[in-house]
């Protein structure tokens, strides 16, 4: 990935913001220009679709209200998001168009009418390990520039840091006794008891308070991912880690303190909050309410654990692996769940449900 002066300082100032602000719509709206002006684009969106982050489908974008008013009954069929759901990738018009996928003619020239643009890029938000909405960035006018190999790698780049900010701002709040304040040493300084235990089982006795001391493989990859969230050039993911032992995940998340602006540089200080996650990290968890659906669509359990896992982004051969059944069998499922709900593919289930 290639930045030149201008587009680093601008990727720090959204590095800035995502960990001094709450993700929200205001936030997202001071970014718009940010990345407008590192990948040369025009327009950016994002889009939540409701579940456990939101109680019902958002879209935030600097696109005019015309433009909207036109975009929000065709969403359902925007055959960009109709990849971006099958394939669980990134996905970017003018390379659709390339290779032949199917479109849906309405959509297209009633959107291009009312603002062309040349090429657009979508990827995926995930949340609570499902997928949850999308990023997307548009260059207007037809005849502008299709975005590289190096813009798409670069705003998959930036669109980690937001994923990370919405995790933080939209998961479960945690209970005081989950979380702990460390200073700029990896000192431990103020701890709930469940947390506290946590740190008794990982590290040794002496060092619950400690692991900064780095005796054992734990304390080491414990610091590790301290001093990586604590460094000048934090990457995605840098605020979240699991450290797996006897069989048992142990899941924090990191958020830096808010200031003053020097207590960086004040190494006995707080410089961190450390919050350890009560809910079980590596299973496939519920992204739509179980008995909702059943109410609304008597789906069976095995329909619904289907479902989550269509929402996880997961291929037929990944969720029969997972549920320990044929291939044929998931396919019979989803037929079910299909003709339940009255929709012919995966893109609207997700609308259908998520009305």
């Amino acid at each position: 990935m290639n930045l030149n002066d201008s587009q680093i300082r601008r990727v720090r100032q959204i590095i800035d913001k995502v960990y001094s602000s709450e993700m929200n719509a205001s936030f997202l709206e001071e970014i718009s220009p940010l990345v407008g002006e590192i990948l040369d684009s025009h327009y950016f969106a994002c889009c939540l679709f409701p579940g456990k982050s939101s109680p019902r489908r958002i879209l935030i974008s600097n696109n005019s209200r015309e433009f909207v008013e036109v975009y929000t009954p065709l969403m359902p069929k925007d055959f960009l998001i109709d990849h971006l759901v099958e394939t669980n990738s990134i996905t970017v018009y003018s390379r659709l168009m390339h290779d032949g996928y199917p479109v849906d003619r309405e959509f297209l020239e009633e959107t291009q009418k009312v603002r062309p643009v040349s090429d657009g890029c979508y990827i995926p938000l995930k949340l609570h390990n499902a997928f949850a909405g999308f990023f997307a960035v548009a260059r207007a006018g037809l005849n502008s520039n299709i975005f590289s190999d190096n813009d798409i790698e670069l705003f998959n780049f930036i669109c980690g840091f937001l994923t990370e900010s919405f995790i933080r701002t939209f998961r479960n709040k945690l209970q005081d006794d989950s979380t702990a304040l460390i200073n700029g040493r990896g000192e431990i300084l103020e701890q709930g008891e469940f947390i506290a235990e946590a740190f008794r089982q990982l590290f040794s006795q002496n060092h619950a308070r400690n692991p900064c001391a780095e005796s054992s493989l734990y304390e080491k990859i414990f610091m590790s991912r301290v001093k990586a969230f604590l460094s000048p050039h934090p990457l995605p993911g840098d605020g979240e880690f699991t450290i797996i032992k006897d069989g048992r995940d142990y899941h924090f998340v990191l958020t830096r303190l808010s200031s003053p602006p020097l207590r960086h540089f004040l190494t006995n200080e707080a410089q961190l909050k450390i919050e350890l996650c009560r809910e079980e990290t590596n299973k496939i968890q519920n992204y739509l309410s179980v008995e909702d659906l059943k109410n609304r669509y008597a789906y069976t359990r095995q329909e619904h654990r289907i479902i989550n896992m269509i929402y996880m982004g997961l291929s037929n051969k990944s969720i029969a692996r997972e549920l320990q059944i044929s291939e044929s069998t998931v396919k019979r499922h989803i037929w079910n769940i299909f003709t339940k709900t009255g929709v012919k593919n995966r893109t609207q289930l997700v609308f259908k449900l998520t009305n």
